[in-house]
């Protein structure tokens, strides 16, 4: 029996991908496509760590998104969350050791300057 994780995606976001394409002088121009809109995601809640890190200006740190199993994402796609405009960028993403439960990317997010976490 597979586990159904639909119910535990909470938020909702955007994911955006960059795009090569000739520019017609020989070389690339690099493009923001985006590539899933309004998918549901599971963004767990930050630690108390994790929380003191983003009052620190170019902090950094890593979650795990979650989302539904088969879900093409791929390393250096951008989450963009649609309620609150964060923005979580790709580096490895992982398919749950039982198949079709859930696709799992893990971000990283920095906080910069100015901007509440």
């Amino acid at each position: 029996m597979a586990l159904v994780i639909s119910h535990l995606l909470n938020r909702t976001a955007d994911v955006y991908r960059e795009v090569l394409t000739a520019d017609g002088r020989g070389g690339r121009a690099a493009s923001e496509e985006r590539v899933h809109e309004g998918i549901s995601v599971r963004v767990p809640q930050a630690t108390v760590e994790e929380r003191v890190l983003a009052q620190q200006a170019g902090a950094r740190w890593d979650v795990k998104i979650y989302c539904l199993a088969g879900t093409d994402i791929r390393r250096g796609d951008v989450f963009r969350l649609l309620d609150t405009g964060e923005k979580f960028e790709a580096v490895d993403v992982i398919a749950a050791s039982s198949a079709g439960v859930y696709t799992r990317a893990d971000c990283t997010r920095t906080q910069h300057a100015g901007v509440s976490p």
